[in-house]
């Protein structure tokens, strides 16, 4: 995948600054996505933003009512895949919450309200596959794995690969205990099929792949296994005997827990545990290769994951990096990443769940313990609130300009990207269209956004530069593909838009 970090405009004095500011932000992106590669991962590296920032976490096996107050910051996690952080403004109170006419002034203006971002920490790949004793074929030992969501899966091959996610081991108190494991090596290959091997009608109908039987990645040869093996006991045998163990492994030998013995080994060594301690793991193969900032100009972001962990660094980092200016305001501020987009968010830690409201009905209800205001104030404050779901858009490709739409082509380094579907695979709709595109052209520095304290807003203006936008919107004779936007905005009944950054090679390993 690809993303502009630059300026494709002359360089003038404010142009050349919004360069400098972009390849800054482009480091830090990398920074944080080199620190991924599976769900679990980007949650982790999210944490790290925020703890930096004075964030609070919180459990959710425990009250909030004792924590929660006006100008406190917090995040939640759940399964290690997902995260809600939120910042509670000074002058939030019932007061600002029910929008009551006679103290709405001393409470800063329109009743308080929830201005939300929402992302996805998970991205297409191939996840190992649990107890898949896959047998060597022709001496060499493979992984079994699956594909998770839609990825464009030919560009898996050729890439050295490693991995990440998360081992569930018995720990030396006996206890499950759950343990994240990256290995930013190379230890994993797909080897393209030579063309020589392949016949003219082969090579004339492109790369076909099937996805059970060519996507399983070379792990090792059997030959080097065994001598592993073999060394491995002559060792133990020399330090605990002096003398010299001279069994033979056989392939049956080698499964360990329904695994293979490799793989199982390279586990526990990351987890720093032993490969019998070993329950069970969900671990992603990813591009072991770093992102980087590439091209003549360095104006490129080339990286894997860009969909969507691009939209969750960018939330984290605007509400962690703002906070101290957020914590002025009335309203309550979020950034959430869910788990299970590329599949369909529908779990326990995907967008099309109750989290999202039993969290927000919680923040409420602590905040205002003597009136129910989980239930008393949620629908008034949903109703002045505003969602915005980010994920990325399609840049317009220039060996393939006839895939956009000719009234609708977005473009790298022309601006953020609103996205519109009739037919409702985006939230986007005119008025919340409106309302971004007056932020974007009025205020940046006040926390009264045209979000609407009431039906018809209350924005503020200042001499801020304008941000530029763009609109996408796809073919009539084309698929589109849709985001967290419209189950969110259907489940809690919030007003959203649906925007992002725009991309190259959506779904691509890189």
């Amino acid at each position: 995948m690809m993303k502009a970090v630059g300026c494709n405009k002359p360089l003038t004095t404010t142009t050349s600054t919004t360069t400098t500011t972009a390849a800054a932000a482009g480091r830090r992106f990398i920074d944080f996505v080199n620190r991924t590669g599976s769900p679990y991962h980007s949650v982790l590296a999210s944490k790290r933003l925020l703890l930096n920032k004075g964030f609070i976490p919180l459990s959710e096996k425990k009250s909030w009512s004792s924590i929660i107050q006006p100008g406190g910051k917090y995040f939640i996690a759940r399964n290690h895949s997902e995260i809600f952080a939120f910042i509670v403004g000074n002058k939030f109170n019932t007061d600002a919450m029910s929008n009551n006419a006679s103290n709405a002034a001393a409470a800063g203006g329109g009743g308080s309200r929830i201005i939300m971002i929402g992302a996805h920490t998970d991205s297409p790949c191939l996840r190992l596959r649990p107890r898949s004793p896959i047998k060597p074929k022709e001496g060499i030992i493979q992984l079994g794995v699956s594909t998770y969501g839609g990825g464009l899966w030919h560009t898996w091959f050729d890439r050295g690969l490693g991995m990440a996610g998360k081992v569930v081991i018995h720990n030396n108190k006996g206890c499950i205990e759950e343990r994240l494991i990256r290995v930013d090596r190379p230890v994993a290959i797909i080897p393209n099929l030579a063309i020589h091997l392949q016949t003219a009608e082969e090579r004339n109908a492109g790369f076909k792949i099937n996805p059970e039987e060519h996507l399983m990645p070379i792990f090792c040869s059997s030959k080097y296994y065994h001598q592993q093996q073999q060394q491995q006991q002559q060792q133990q045998a020399a330090a605990s005997a002096g003398g010299q163990d001279d069994k033979q492994n056989t392939d049956d030998d080698a499964m360990v827990n329904g695994n293979h013995r490799a793989l199982m080994e390279l586990l526990a060594k990351e987890a720093g545990c032993s490969i019998n301690d070993i329950i069970d793991f969900d671990v992603c193969m990813m591009d072991a290769t770093p992102s980087s900032i590439i091209g003549v100009y360095d104006e490129f972001i080339s990286s894997p994951r860009i969909d969507n962990l691009l939209s969750t660094w960018a939330c984290m980092e605007a509400l962690s990096s703002q906070s101290d200016h957020l914590i002025d305001g009335k309203d309550i501020y979020i950034a959430a990443a869910f788990d299970h987009e590329e599949c369909g968010s529908t779990s326990y830690t995907g967008a099309n769940s109750m989290t999202l409201q039993s969290w927000i009905k919680r923040i409420l209800s602590s905040l205002d313990q003597q009136s129910h205001a989980d239930t008393k104030y949620f629908s008034q404050i949903i109703a002045r609130s505003i969602l915005v779901s980010a994920d990325g858009a399609h840049a317009i490709h220039p060996n393939y300009p006839s895939k956009h739409q000719s009234e609708h082509k977005v473009y790298l380094h022309d601006g953020i990207v609103i996205k519109t579907n009739t037919n409702q695979r985006y939230a986007t709709n005119a008025l919340t269209a409106s309302m971004i595109r007056a932020l974007a052209s009025s205020s940046s520095n006040d926390t009264r956004t045209p979000c609407g304290g009431s039906d018809e807003g209350d924005g503020g203006v200042s001499t801020a530069a304008p941000i530029p936008i763009q609109d996408f919107v796809v073919r009539n004779d084309s698929p589109c593909g849709s985001t967290i936007g419209p189950m969110m905005s259907a489940n809690i009944g919030i007003r959203t838009i649906d925007l992002g950054a725009a991309q190259w090679a959506m779904h691509s390993c890189r």
